[in-house]
């Protein structure tokens, strides 16, 4: 038997029992993706090593299998216009390690994906991001894997679900994960933080976030810059917080309206920005006489406007003293 009749064989075999064609399909490590001709449909799920084919931003139903083959779903759908798509419910996404962007500027979707197993999933970065209309229970998620949620929530100015009980332990970095997601305020005091690096921008703009978090193990955060900046009602207790390797703090609680807890004897002398820390943060009005400020460089408005602090100028470090005389 010659080559070309032995592939045509083989093919034939595969095509042509269910059972030995579902192990054939496991080895491919391509598939073009089949679209219906009003282009709402997804016939074929499309995928390259590894990789899910991004699926057109009209589609509102897909295969309810998806390929084995997939480990990756980074921006599958992203920018969808629909509140839902018929088939992801099913999915089985345990194969998966990449969920970056998967529904990165689908402003209306809402859809169920309770069920997706996302325990091999390693990162979430812009999963939800600007996804304005998501607030679905994502609750029973295991994500003790998932070590990047940067952006997680950006923008889903909707999103107020219970997550208190995700197991976070291999999380290192988390900044902006609610940055601007302005109606999330669940308890998530519990969340395993030990080996976070980055905060920054985590709760910038969730205006509403108003939870304690003071026992959140923060002892390796390197940045928190614009942790807690554009907060409304934000003032939890944060004064065991063990800052240490803290290195920038600029914009930290810049017009955070709310926030007045006693952070005295925070060990701030490794920071080397404090740039706009306290900007119109309007109640904030403790003594941070004893901070170490020595490898501060840059201190520029650092709390400019804010009223109470500038009529009791003892409170600040001394090296600071000279801000009073800055003008915005």
């Amino acid at each position: 038997m010659n080559k070309k009749v032995l592939l045509l064989s083989v093919n034939a075999i595969c095509l042509g029992s269910p059972l030995i064609s579902a192990s054939c399909n496991i080895t491919k490590t391509e598939q073009k993706q089949v679209l219906s001709k009003d282009g709402t449909e997804l016939i074929q799920i499309g995928f390259k090593n590894g990789q899910i084919e991004a699926v057109p931003k009209t589609v509102k139903k897909v295969p309810t299998t998806l390929p084995k083959q997939i480990t990756s779903l980074k921006d599958a759908f992203k920018e969808n216009v629909n509140d839902k798509i018929e088939g992801i419910e099913k999915w089985d996404t345990s194969n998966i390690t990449n969920m970056d962007g998967v529904f990165f500027g689908a402003t209306k979707f809402n859809g169920d994906i309770s069920k997706w197993d996302t325990s091999k999933v390693k990162t979430m970065k812009n999963m939800f991001d600007t996804a304005n209309n998501f607030n679905a229970d994502i609750s029973k998620w295991n994500v003790s894997n998932v070590t990047n949620m940067d952006f997680l929530f950006i923008r889903a100015s909707k999103f107020n679900q219970n997550i208190s009980n995700w197991k976070t332990e291999n999380l290192t970095t988390m900044r902006g994960i609610f940055k601007d997601a302005s109606s999330f305020n669940q308890n998530i005091s519990g969340w395993k933080t030990s080996k976070i690096t980055d905060m920054a921008s985590a709760f910038n703009g969730a205006k509403i976030f108003n939870q304690e978090i003071g026992n959140w193990d923060v002892s390796n955060v390197t940045d928190m810059s614009n942790m807690f900046q554009n907060t409304d009602i934000f003032n939890a207790n944060l004064k065991d917080w063990k800052v240490t390797k803290v290195t920038k703090m600029n914009n930290m609680f810049q017009n955070a309206l709310k926030f007045n807890q006693n952070i005295s004897n925070w060990d701030t002398s490794n920071v080397t920005t404090m740039k706009s820390m306290f900007t119109d943060a309007k109640e904030f009005n403790q003594d941070l006489t004893k901070w170490k400020v020595d490898k501060v460089e840059n201190y520029y408005y650092f709390n400019t406007l804010n009223k109470k602090a500038n009529n009791n100028w003892k409170n600040i470090p001394t090296k600071f003293e000279k801000i009073k005389q800055q003008v915005n």
